[in-house]
């Protein structure tokens, strides 16, 4: 996609983006570009603590995508449903407690 070209595509993070919807996609875009013209700061992003440059933005509604910025080109890392975050999240915090 030529309006992501500041931003640079895991292989899987190119997987997910073919398996999107035009408007799936299209918000991706969206709020990318957001997230870029505001410094990468909330509310457009969240910085993940402890993964250094690495965040989490919103591009939909049950639509994230994670990314590391970078000056020049940001690297998308993934796009996930919300429900696959909240699984992983559920799940690390079960260990903790198990622990």
């Amino acid at each position: 996609m030529s309006k992501l070209s500041n931003f640079q595509l895991t292989p899987r993070a190119e997987i997910c983006l073919n398996r999107l919807t035009d408007y799936e996609k299209d918000g991706v875009v969206s709020a990318l570009s957001e997230a870029r013209s505001t410094g990468f700061t909330p509310p457009a992003a969240s910085k993940l603590r402890g993964y250094g440059d690495i965040y989490l933005i919103r591009a939909g509604e049950n639509l994230r995508v994670i990314f590391q910025a970078a000056r020049n080109a940001s690297t998308i890392l993934d796009i996930v449903r919300h429900e696959k975050l909240q699984f992983i999240s559920d799940m690390l915090k079960d260990d903790r407690e198990d622990a």
